[in-house]
């Protein structure tokens, strides 16, 4: 049996969305209150939420596609 080849490129590290650096920053922001940091970050991703659920269909919303009503 023939000997495994070793990969010639190497595997990248995924790449980090939210860095440590970003997060100091919403800490500073918040005067380091983590409570204050978080509830801000709740806050903002809950108005995300409701931007997104007002531009998506809502029968997509539900799990319904039209190509499914088609017989």
């Amino acid at each position: 049996m023939a000997a495994p080849v070793p990969c010639r490129k190497p595997v990248a590290e995924p790449r980090r969305i939210v860095t440590e650096a970003d997060i100091d920053a919403v800490l500073d922001a918040h005067a380091g209150d983590s409570r204050a940091a978080v509830r801000a970050v709740l806050e903002d991703l809950a108005m995300i939420a409701e931007r997104y659920s007002q531009r998506v269909s809502h029968g997509y919303e539900r799990g319904f596609l039209a190509a499914e009503r088609r017989p």
